[in-house]
């Protein structure tokens, strides 16, 4: 359409219409461009605004546009729906007077006679659907062919995939299903699919006292007597006829002259006994093993061009068949971390990413999720220098799509500057394998214009110390001199490597990280209550613990009826949120349930029941920002009674704490929590763990 010749043509001015009507509307044509053009301007139905139209909608017989003059804006919405408010129609009530009516049912050679019970607006809606359904289909058809072209030129998978993949992802394991009776058992072996007879006792002969007897047992290994194979015993009785496994890899290939197909492969192991019935009995008569592969998906990327993935899916009318989307829902086929069949990489070799670093990145990690990998790899070139630089940690953050806390200036050229930490550090990250958490802790040394030593290093890493607390410690102490602290609170000497930090043992970590979290809990508490914190004393008490019971007493106990009210008005967020968080994180079995906290004064009563500091600022502002979130696990037959705190951030669990900081029924506690996260992490497809 001729978008500038249409702006062109003057406003024909509506003329008022019966005060029913919202609106009023004047229809005409114009010829542009030896085309003709229908005009219909709908104007509010006002004496003062009967000059600009509110809409101009133009049409041809195979097009439609629609302008907004007092926004300058172009549209190709509908005339119905999405125009509804402007055109003041519902329900099939027309609110939008036209007086020449006549002008639009000609301009597309029909009558009114025709549809009756129709109107101009209904004639132009029927209009539009029409070329929107030849638009559509002309989409589809140009979509096919691409499918099926794509398809044409997609190579051969390699013959010796399904070898491969029952080595590598299988372990060739092999099924002898046995069945025992007097002093002999019959053994089926999965692999060669014989069956044969074994003695369990040996006889009572000269020559029967010097047999080797092999006794059958479930979950032992076991040698066929048939093929000689290694197998499993597994007993007739116990199998059912059909067991499965089932596994996932990928295959990198060449496409047309320089592109990539990544192809996700899906291998179902099929272990299958046989047995016939023989009066009441049932023989074994054989067992059979199989590996069907089944490709899922396919990705190609070819220079220049956007990533396309291609779907196999199922119908029960016409089978297997590609298709360019996704299955929609829940049903959504996706694509993890898996093994890479190993010509891969060198097939990689000939195509326009030769230079991904990936083969590099998959000796540190054997299974990931090579499709990410890649794509990431397009839009982030710095994937190869970080992977040849064994920055694998900082590597897997960014192909799991955590960019956000891995770049610090996406412009910059050298490492340090996009990673956003001292040149000095490069090094030292290689050195622990690009890991992530020290990464963490680098790009706070450079903000704060720090040079820690690796012992600073490690303690703030191991411990989880956050900026808030970093401003806090910087703005009253040292780090030296907090790192000698913390050493003499906790009785734990820091590492000063990471080598020496991967000796320490779980019991010097939890006593370190509970020492640091009592000390900023304490320190958060005072700067709550006003207390001066330059004095030495105060700052760093004799007594850490009995300082921090007695402040944590001071805060709880202080006039809590107007702190329920103040963190109410101060942290509305957490009770704003309490919903959304619920929806999210609440799970129930028939002891326990889990729920986020409904509002600040809650966390308050949380706290001073418990007698612990989630009640403090320092907690409740996290929550309220999103930064964590504050979680009550308790006994389903005392719901309203507090139990075991728990802080999350980003599906880790950060700490958990019941009464006086303690962690009744530690190791079930822990148990039901790890079951927790994996039903977090199987809604919300992150990375979970446990602090």
């Amino acid at each position: 359409m001729k978008l500038k010749k249409i702006k062109e043509v003057p406003y024909r001015p509506g003329k008022i219409a019966d005060e029913k009507y919202g609106y009023t509307a004047t229809a005409f044509t114009e010829i542009l461009d030896s085309e003709p053009y229908l005009f219909i301007e709908i104007f509010k139905n006002k004496k003062d605004a009967l000059e600009v139209p509110v809409v101009r909608m133009v049409f041809t017989k195979d097009d439609w546009r629609l302008y907004a003059p007092q926004e300058d804006m172009w549209s190709r919405a509908g005339v119905t729906g999405s125009m509804e408010q402007v055109l003041g129609f519902s329900y099939g009530t027309v609110y939008t007077y036209l007086e020449n009516e006549e002008v639009v049912w000609e301009f597309f050679d029909t009558s009114k006679n025709k549809y009756p019970y129709s109107n101009w607006v209904n004639l132009l809606g029927r209009h539009i659907k029409k070329k929107r359904n030849l638009q559509k289909e002309k989409r589809d058809e140009g979509r096919r062919e691409r499918l099926k072209f794509r398809q044409q030129n997609t190579p051969e998978l390699p013959s010796d995939l399904e070898k491969w993949a029952e080595h590598n992802l299988f372990r060739d394991e092999h099924f002898l299903y046995y069945k025992r009776y007097n002093s002999r058992a019959d053994i089926a072996c999965s692999k060669c699919g014989a069956v044969s007879t074994v003695r369990t006792k040996r006889s009572e002969s000269f020559e029967g006292q010097f047999q080797h007897i092999e006794v059958p047992k479930r979950g032992k290994s076991g040698i066929c007597p048939a093929c000689k194979c290694i197998g499993i015993y597994k007993t007739q009785g116990s199998s059912k006829d059909v067991y499965g496994r089932n596994d996932e890899f990928y295959v990198a290939q060449p496409y047309m002259e320089n592109g990539v197909v990544i192809r996700y492969i899906n291998v179902d192991r099929i272990y299958r006994i046989d047995v016939t019935a023989e009066g009441n009995k049932e023989i074994m008569v054989g067992a059979s093993e199989e590996n069907i592969l089944t490709e899922l998906a396919r990705t190609y990327l070819e220079p220049g061009k956007r990533a396309q993935t291609d779907y196999q899916k199922f119908s029960s009318y016409t089978g297997n068949f590609w298709d360019d989307c996704n299955l929609p829902g829940y049903s959504i086929i996706r694509t993890g971390e898996a093994l890479v069949y190993p010509r891969s990489y060198e097939w990689l070799k000939e195509t326009y990413l030769r230079y991904s670093g990936v083969k590099e990145f998959g000796t540190y990690k054997k299974m990931y999720n090579l499709n990410e990998y890649l794509k990431r790899y397009m839009e982030w070139p710095q994937l190869e220098m970080f992977s040849k630089m064994g920055l694998y940690g900082v590597v897997e953050k960014m192909v799991d799509g955590y960019i956000g806390t891995v770049v610090q200036d996406t412009n910059a050229k050298r490492p340090e500057e996009f990673l956003g930490i001292r040149k000095e550090r490069v090094k030292d990250l290689a050195a622990v394998e690009g890991d992530a958490e020290y990464l963490r802790v680098w790009k706070m040394e450079k903000r704060y214009n720090q040079n820690w030593t690796w012992q600073q290093s490690i303690l703030i890493r191991g411990c989880n110390i956050e900026c808030d607390s970093i401003e806090i410690i910087l703005e009253y102490t040292t780090m030296k001199k907090f790192l000698n602290k913390m050493e003499s609170y906790s009785g734990v000497k820091i590492p000063q490597s990471p080598s020496e930090e991967k000796e320490l043992c779980s019991r010097a970590r939890a006593c370190l990280r509970d020492t640091v979290r009592i000390y900023l809990d304490y320190l958060s508490m005072r700067i709550q209550r006003g207390y001066d914190l330059k004095n030495q004393i105060y700052l760093y008490p004799r007594n850490l613990n009995l300082a921090h019971d007695k402040m944590t007493v001071e805060v709880n106990e202080h006039k809590i009826d107007d702190r329920r009210k103040a963190v109410m008005a101060k942290y509305p967020e957490i009770q704003k949120n309490y919903r959304k968080l619920r929806k999210k994180y609440f799970y129930e079995d028939d002891i326990y349930f889990i729920r986020p906290a409904r509002s600040a004064a809650e966390i308050v009563d949380e706290g001073r029941f418990l007698h612990h500091c989630v009640g403090g600022d320092g907690y409740l502002e996290k929550h309220n920002a999103g930064l964590s979130t504050i979680l009550f696990l308790r006994f389903k037959e005392t719901p309203e009674v507090p139990y075991i705190t728990v802080e999350i951030k980003d599906n880790r669990i950060l700490q958990w704490y019941g009464m006086k900081d303690t962690k009744p029924d530690q190791i079930n506690i822990q148990k039901w929590l790890k079951g927790y996260l994996k039903g977090l992490e199987a809604d919300q497809e992150t990375t979970v763990g446990i602090a």
